[in-house]
């Protein structure tokens, strides 16, 4: 296998879910420090969050996450562990996490208001 071919395969996204952008506000707790935060999200899918935030996470961090849902609908509330951080430009944060159980039922409200 040439080397060209297996950085492609390591690149390879492993998601399930389609992702959808989709810019909302995002509070979390962080069960590893108990410490609370909150973030910027960037997209979302039934598997999972991206999302920028000032708080350093750590990867394998477990988090209870508080969704902003468009339209006055109040947030859904979710737990999830952190798949991967970086540092970007602004020294914030982005993250990635998969939530804990799929959330087709509860993010139903956010992919309708997607769909428009």
């Amino acid at each position: 296998m040439s080397e060209s071919i297996a950085q492609d395969s390591a690149m390879e996204d492993r998601r399930i879910f389609e992702r959808r952008n989709f810019n909302s506000l995002l509070k979390f707790r962080n069960t590893a420090n108990n410490r609370n935060g909150d973030g910027f999200i960037r997209n979302i899918s039934a598997g999972g969050v991206a999302f920028s935030s000032n708080d350093k996470l750590k990867r394998s961090d477990a988090l209870e996450l508080w969704i902003n849902v468009p339209d006055n609908r109040g947030s859904i509330s979710k737990t999830a562990r952190v798949v991967w951080v970086k540092e970007n430009l602004l020294n914030r944060y982005e993250a990635g996490v998969k939530f804990d159980s799929v959330g087709l039922m509860e993010l139903s409200g956010i992919f309708r208001s997607l769909a428009r």
